[in-house]
């Protein structure tokens, strides 16, 4: 169910918060949302490395506003 919804933030800016028990060195990962499934998500972080997050893990997911035109006109995001 989850992965349906997250289906149409695809190429979205997120933060994915972790369970504290599976949570290693980070409570979060940030990245472009690159895929999604019953299993878990795929973020692309900066470099273009993939990391897979098995749902198990995440407690919660922050999706990044679009920006708005006037932030787009003037560059300010």
């Amino acid at each position: 169910m989850e992965h349906e919804l997250l289906a149409d933030y695809l190429e979205r800016e997120v933060e994915v918060f972790l369970v504290p028990s599976s949570a290693g060195l980070h409570a979060t990962e940030e990245g472009k949302l690159f895929d999604c499934g019953p299993s878990g998500v795929i973020l692309e972080q900066d470099g273009g490395a993939r990391l897979f997050i098995p749902m198990a893990a995440v407690r919660s997911i922050r999706i990044q506003p679009k920006p708005t035109l006037w932030q787009r006109l003037t560059g300010t995001i």
